[in-house]
């Protein structure tokens, strides 16, 4: 097989650095061994939310402008603040269709929530997305569904009043069968009248709602229609908070990049595992799977997902290893037996080094010249705590498709 950039993983940063290739006309192929974190997603794009301060971190207002506190080595400062920009406005044109984030950019974070109900730094929420801002003020009503184990109704409801908010919580019979998160969102996209049902749930209101929330689990080839239609229903507005993993949102975002990529004429082949790579000097020429089948590209990107995907390896002495190129892989922190925030802190940041354009360091002889690493394979920033999943990954998805076809143009 052979193609102008193969990309390793379906990682967010993959699938943005294939759709942004193929933009630039370029032949692309994704391989990825299990379907991305996406899945665990909460919804919308978290670029900065907080940054460390002492032994506590402090909330981010004002994302861009915090940038600039950012350690030399964190892949934001190796973008540099306008790629930042350029990436993110990018993206957020791309997505307003099918994943219904809004295009309009903002400089400040707004407050979302997460499935217990905590406030959280969010900078571009979905149109349908429950934020402080959007609920604060008006009596508001959560929606949970009988037997629905992955929305913590409970939680949300204590933070919500935590908040200030004037909260109250019922619970319906979910539209079909199945009480999971797919199979509800599944239920929703089956639902022959979504008015009916919806009109019934607005007979169990309480008395001045005027906010229902709903879990995030309205529909996955329908949500816009259902949406549309519950708001219709239930006279008011109606937002999405999230739930538990696995994630409709997150399975909304990747259904709609696929899809685009499909169009585009990219190939996406999923349960392959890259094993090998073949190199020439700084340069790589192919990749083998498991199955000893070839791809050779003319660039590559690696969107494996670090630790949490599989991208990384942890062996019992507590060495990380890269598993795709073998690539040597920096330990920021000690990872030693210890309380397990500091043993997961030490997982986060360890990763790939790279140069200023995300190509991987070579012991003491410059960089690969043709392989360009994203997103949670990378070293030197800790999505959990900075709260910047998204965005790292879009900029460095981003970044590394024009890397890649500057290196194709020669």
């Amino acid at each position: 097989m052979k193609a102008d950039v193969a990309i390793v993983g379906a990682e967010l940063d993959g699938l943005v650095a294939a759709i942004r290739l193929a933009e630039l006309g370029r032949n692309v192929a994704v391989i990825a061994s299990a379907a991305g974190s996406l899945h665990y997603a909460a919804g919308g794009i978290h670029l900065l939310g907080y940054l460390r301060n002492g032994a506590g971190r402090e909330e981010v207002v004002e994302p861009f402008a915090a940038l600039a506190r950012l350690d030399r080595s964190h892949p934001y400062s190796l973008a540099g603040a306008v790629r930042v920009r350029e990436a993110l406005n990018w993206s957020a044109r791309l997505l307003s269709g099918d994943v219904g984030i809004a295009a309009g950019a903002s400089e400040c974070n707004e407050l979302g929530l997460t499935p217990a109900g905590l406030r959280q730094p969010i900078w571009l929420p979905t149109a349908h997305q429950a934020t402080i801002g959007r609920i604060d003020g008006r009596k508001t009503t959560i929606v949970r569904f009988d037997g629905h184990l992955d929305f913590p109704a409970d939680l949300m409801l204590a933070g919500l009043k935590r908040s200030g908010i004037d909260a109250a919580c019922i619970a319906v019979e979910p539209p079909g069968p199945h009480r999971d998160n797919p199979g509800i969102a599944r239920n929703f996209d089956r639902m022959p009248d979504a008015a009916t049902y919806f009109a019934t749930i607005r007979q169990e209101l309480p008395a001045g709602t005027e906010i229902v929330l709903m879990p995030a689990v309205l529909g996955l080839a329908r949500h816009a229609e259902i949406v549309s239609a519950a708001q219709a229903a239930l006279g008011m507005p109606i937002f999405e908070v999230p739930t538990l993993p696995p994630s409709v949102s997150g399975l909304r975002w990747t259904r709609s990049l696929e899809t685009l990529l499909a169009a585009k004429s990219a190939t996406i082949r999923k349960n392959v595992r890259i094993v090998h790579a073949e190199r020439d000097g700084n340069r790589i020429r192919s990749i083998s799977d498991e199955n000893g089948r070839t791809i050779e590209a003319g660039a590559f990107v690696l969107a494996t997902g670090g630790v949490l995907m599989g991208g990384l390896d942890v062996d019992a002495a507590g060495q990380v290893s890269e598993t795709a190129f073998g690539l040597d892989v920096a330990q920021g922190r000690p990872l030693v037996a210890g309380s397990p925030s500091a043993i997961l802190a030490a997982l986060h940041c360890s990763g790939i080094e790279t140069d200023d354009r995300l190509r991987p360091k070579l012991n003491g002889s410059g960089a690969i010249r043709n392989l360009f690493v994203t997103g949670r394979t990378l070293a030197h920033w800790h999505p959990a705590e900075e709260i910047s999943a998204e965005g790292v990954s879009i900029v460095t998805g981003w970044m590394a498709a024009g890397c890649a076809h500057a290196v194709l143009e020669g």
